[in-house]
């Protein structure tokens, strides 16, 4: 647990901390805010624009203004908006963000600059003060900031109108230090709506029924030793997110996965041998690039020495559950595509486990299939390749 998860929890009562299912709390707030998130976006493009047309008919002209903002921010906030659709956005979706706040923020940094040289409404009267606050407003309102997503958007918004007021300013230490107080309230109050979106946010996450029952599943579940197998280079993130969603059903210390799992200093290769002499069976993570060369243009899989290989072979020999799990789009590997050693692998029925959306049904499909090859008297998976896609059994 990172010092900084452990003093957020702190921040909140005892009964709202998601220290231990951080992970799967992030998973939460991006499929419960993406909409939210892409239509900030927009309205903020849509605010460029707006205003665009306003400094066009200022008493100077404003052109330099215009074009700014038809030429610059327009743009770059449509790239942040369109952009935000992709996966790439979605797995990293607090940086993200990040990156489109503190873009927005700086456009405007370079807005007041220009509209102090064109237009009559100047940094030294309180513009910057004015508009800064109310990038905090909105910016805290309409984006899914959590508290720690506004406090940072809102002291990077107090620091540049700190450097507007002491480079462009004329107005004196009294009255430019007024202005900055008025966005540090904003800032205060930004940080607050952070705060309680993050207290409603944690309360739905922790209070979900199917939370509430992860930690009392049948006793198989609770003795469960689970080996997850992934290429770093070829799906490090999603598998994060899998090992967050078996360890919050099956429990921290239930599920192996060698980044999290391993002591300093000792021999991975003997680490993780004894760890699949203790597994009663293993979720192979496969994505676009788990076959693919490495630089030299042999194949690792082709390597003897290649950890995923080493996994994968002790995993078949001791029969036990092996499950594969496809990634980001992946296809299942065939007979021909592996080695002799890991042809049993290609005849395993595989489960698609997607990134967006789908994530938590798909991965309710494999904590099913994991309980089921664990004790056959558990309950057969509810869901089937057909009824992940909304066909019957009839289509």
């Amino acid at each position: 647990m990172s010092p900084l998860v452990a003093l957020v929890d702190r921040l909140f009562p005892p009964r709202l901390a998601i220290a231990r299912v951080r992970g799967e709390f992030r998973a939460y707030a991006v499929e419960f805010t993406s909409v939210q998130f892409r239509m900030a976006l927009w309205l903020a493009l849509l605010t460029w624009v707006v205003f665009g047309i306003w400094d066009g008919f200022g008493q100077t002209g404003g052109m330099l203004t215009t074009r700014f903002r038809y030429l610059v921010a327009c743009p770059i906030m449509a790239l942040f908006a369109a952009g935000s659709r992709f996966g790439i956005a979605r797995a990293y979706r607090t940086h993200y963000l990040h990156a489109a706040a503190t873009c927005s923020l700086a456009l405007i940094f370079v807005q007041m600059i220009l509209i102090d040289h064109e237009l009559p409404f100047k940094i030294a009267t309180g513009n910057a003060a004015l508009n800064y606050s109310l990038a905090i407003f909105f910016g805290c309102a309409l984006l899914p900031c959590l508290l720690l997503d506004a406090l940072f958007f809102s002291l990077i918004a107090v620091v540049l109108h700190v450097a507007l007021v002491t480079f462009f300013s004329t107005a004196g230490l009294l009255i430019n230090s007024f202005y900055v107080f008025h966005t540090v309230v904003a800032m205060t109050i930004g940080t607050s709506v952070g705060y309680w979106r993050e207290w409603f946010l944690r309360s739905g996450f922790l209070n979900q029924p199917r939370l509430i029952r992860a930690g009392a599943r049948g006793s198989v579940s609770s003795r469960a030793k689970i080996f997850i197998s992934y290429r770093r280079s070829d799906s490090d993130a999603i598998a994060g997110r899998i090992r967050d969603r078996l360890a919050l059903q099956f429990g921290e210390d239930s599920v192996f996965m060698d980044i999290d799992n391993i002591p300093p200093g000792v021999d991975f290769r003997t680490h993780i041998r004894s760890a699949l002499t203790e597994a009663d069976a293993a979720v192979v993570v496969i994505g676009t690039e788990w076959l693919a060369p490495k630089s030299d243009g042999h194949r690792r899989i082709d390597d003897p020495e290649d950890p995923v290989r080493a996994e994968l072979e002790a995993a078949l020999t001791r029969s036990m559950p092996v499950i594969p799990v496809l990634v980001r789009g992946a296809t299942m590997p065939s007979r021909a595509d592996l080695p002799t050693s890991l042809g049993e692998l290609s005849f395993r029925n595989a489960a698609d486990v997607d990134s967006g959306k789908d994530f938590h049904l798909h991965m309710e499909r494999v904590i099913r299939s994991l309980e089921r090859a664990l004790d056959p008297s558990a309950p057969a998976p509810i869901f089937s390749r057909a009824t992940e896609r909304g066909l019957g059994p009839d289509s």
